[in-house]
């Protein structure tokens, strides 16, 4: 009995990574599309909403200066709401 509650509160967090992929993957996605800029779903991490992206340089400038496009891609490919990208 105690095993199946133990696998269940885990199957929770496995979910929620599986989530997070996704959303990290659609993020990478719509970056590409928008900008042209290529970059690896392990440079993005998502927290409450925000985009935060492990990059320096020209890449970041064109992804911040196209932010409003990029978005808005993000938030129709995982139909949730990003709020900022930074």
């Amino acid at each position: 009995m105690a095993i199946k509650k133990l696998f269940d509160f885990l199957k929770k967090f496995d979910d929620l990574l599986a989530t997070s992929t996704y959303d990290s993957s659609a993020v990478v996605e719509a970056i590409r599309e928008i900008t042209g800029v290529v970059i690896e779903s392990s440079l993005v991490q998502i927290k409450a909403g925000i985009i935060y992206l492990s990059l320096r340089g020209v890449e970041k400038s064109e992804i911040l200066i196209r932010r409003a496009d990029i978005l808005a891609r993000a938030n129709d490919k995982t139909k949730k709401t990003f709020k900022d990208i930074r």
